[in-house]
């Protein structure tokens, strides 16, 4: 029941986050003026400082996953804007972050989506579908898995590199009735 519960609530945020992305559309100058547009906070930066392996860049994507491993109960990982790398930063309260001392986990990788629990027979499995060689014309993504969250085994790829094309910025899912990954 709380895994149910956990697919509900994030089902949920996930509408929520679509009306607000829906909410703050400008649709020209037909756009509904009763409806004021959305006002942002300030924005307050939760990642510590940056470790000498991203040098100029900064992080771009993040995947959270909550695993309960290491004395941290979230784990995220970040890749970085311009494909450095990946690196793992861990939380117990969303807020207060930890960069994880030997990042990077990879290199030459970026827009990391993990996935927990996706397979029945090996429940401690994390499954990453990565960007490799970003900004080129043979980028191609590629599915990875690991034991620990740190340590990344490239499986296959997913996404064959095409002249001329870019393939990047995956988004890992498991259909639950199916069982398969897209």
């Amino acid at each position: 029941m709380p895994a149910l519960r956990r697919k509900f609530c994030f089902a949920i945020f996930v509408l929520m986050i679509a009306g607000c992305a829906w909410g703050q559309t400008k649709t020209g100058p037909t756009q509904d003026k009763s409806r004021p547009y959305l006002k942002l906070t300030t924005p307050q930066r939760v990642l510590p400082d940056a470790q000498p392996w991203e040098g100029d860049e900064f992080p771009h994507t993040l995947s959270l996953l909550e695993v309960k491993r290491g004395g941290f109960r979230y784990w995220g990982w970040y890749g970085l804007n311009e494909g450095r790398g990946i690196g793992l930063v861990r939380s117990n309260d969303l807020v207060h972050w930890t960069k994880y001392e030997q990042n990077p986990l990879w290199t030459n990788a970026r827009w990391p989506s993990a996935l927990a629990r996706a397979n029945s027979k090996h429940k401690e499995l994390l499954y990453f579908a990565v960007t490799r060689d970003y900004d080129t014309s043979s980028s191609h993504i590629v599915l990875a898995t690991s034991r620990d969250g740190i340590h990344l085994i490239e499986e296959k790829v997913l996404v064959p590199g095409v002249p001329d094309e870019r393939n990047q910025n995956p988004n890992l899912f498991r259909d639950p009735r199916s069982a398969v990954f897209t």
